[in-house]
């Protein structure tokens, strides 16, 4: 059955076949995503009747691989009167000089091009931020959606009401990414408004809003989780297959085990904790190697884990490196058992120990780590400034 997009390209292919330049550049843009070298040839033929938008994509298209030829486009579409290829020629590419790029993004926000006003703002972003705000607000005025939304994201923590007002815009201008921000923006304070938007995500396709629906519905409604959370799994959403398995844990833990490790090989770190416990409850001899697979994906806890394994096995050396992995990956604990470990294995105090005291200096180490790390906080804490006088 022939879809709209195929009616729409059968009658765009018919009217560029008569030599109808705008039909060719239509198609070319139609085309795009599917067939990007079917796309260039409608853009050639188009430009060379003359057609200034095809000209222009064409550029685009060409910016990667042929970032010489594509300058000589936009130059040729700039001096034929398309103020829009200013702010593509500032845009930097391979070999070109940045600073040679602001001269081009000004003329082209003089012209009013919404586009480089855009592109500008990310161009600054780095080195004035107060600059880079003005000049997305500005395109966010001029009807330019990807600004709105961009406006939203820089107003959610010191306006939040304005930032809802831009996504709103952002999505009534078709932007689907806003759906999914306003639902989280409004998660705790609007939970009705929150689930219309992550449902209109989730209609266009956006499946983190599946994830959250089916965790909005998790506490009152296991159905309408599992249909959310299986629609997103369904698509390896690592965060998805983590919560299925959790949903599964209690009644069926084969079924548990086979989403948590999906979540795993989809790279969730969660799950690789879940499975190194339950193949040490099963004695599959297998936790070691999920809990090496999440250290080496940065997990610190894991990392901590493995350091107390190797006390365990009396590996003073390895347990050491460990801890200071785990240190150096920011886990609030290691620091205090680098610091007791280097004291204790630098004196090999502990090789003479057996097994059952060793441990209880594990334990007593993890114990002194916490109070240590409790002590910290708390201070800094009591402090801070403005703390209020004990």
């Amino acid at each position: 059955m022939a879809t709209r997009e195929d009616d729409e390209r059968e009658r765009l292919e018919l009217a560029a076949n008569e030599g109808d330049a705008a039909a060719m550049c239509s198609l070319g843009y139609l085309l795009e995503d599917t067939d990007a070298d079917e796309a260039r040839r409608w853009y050639e033929r188009a430009s060379e009747l003359g057609n200034l938008d095809a000209l222009f994509n064409l550029a685009l298209c060409l910016e990667d691989k042929e970032p010489e030829r594509a300058r000589e486009l936009l130059e040729r579409a700039l001096a034929s009167g398309d103020r829009g290829a200013l702010g593509a020629l500032a845009r930097p590419v391979k070999g070109d000089d940045p600073e040679a790029a602001p001269p081009l993004f000004e003329q082209a926000v003089q012209a009013g091009d919404s586009v480089a006003m855009n592109n500008f703002a990310m161009f600054l972003a780095g080195t004035d931020p107060g600059r880079s705000r003005q000049l997305l607000a500005q395109a966010a005025a001029a009807g330019h959606v990807p600004s709105m939304y961009g406006m939203g994201r820089a107003l959610e923590t010191e306006d939040p009401a304005a930032a809802r007002r831009y996504y709103e815009h952002a999505a009534a201008g078709g932007y689907d990414d806003a759906y999914y921000a306003l639902g989280r923006l409004l998660h705790d304070s609007d939970p009705a408004h929150t689930r219309h938007y992550y449902e209109e995500a989730a209609r266009r396709g956006y499946v983190p809003a599946m994830t959250n629906l089916g965790l909005l519905a998790r506490g009152h409604d296991r159905a309408e989780a599992l249909r959310w959370l299986g629609q997103a799994a369904s698509l390896d959403d690592a965060r998805a297959l983590y919560l299925m398995g959790d949903m599964y844990s209690k009644d069926d833990r084969s079924e548990a085990r086979r989403y948590y490790e999906r979540a795993a090989e989809a790279g969730s770190l969660d799950a690789l904790r879940v499975l190194a416990k339950l193949s040490d409850r099963d004695q599959r001899g297998t936790g070691r190697r999920y809990l090496e697979q999440a250290a080496a994906l940065g997990h610190a806890g894991s990392m901590r884990t493995l350091g107390t394994m190797a006390v365990r096995k009396k590996t003073y050396d390895e347990a050491l490196r460990w801890f200071e992995q785990a240190a150096a990956a920011g886990h609030e604990l290691a620091p205090g058992l680098v610091r007791i470990f280097s004291f204790v294995s630098g004196r090999g105090a502990l090789r003479a120990l057996g097994r059952e005291s060793v441990n209880r200096v594990v334990d007593v180490a993890n114990l002194c780590s916490w109070l240590g790390w409790q002590v910290r906080r708390l201070s800094a804490r009591w402090l801070a400034p403005g703390s209020p006088s004990r």
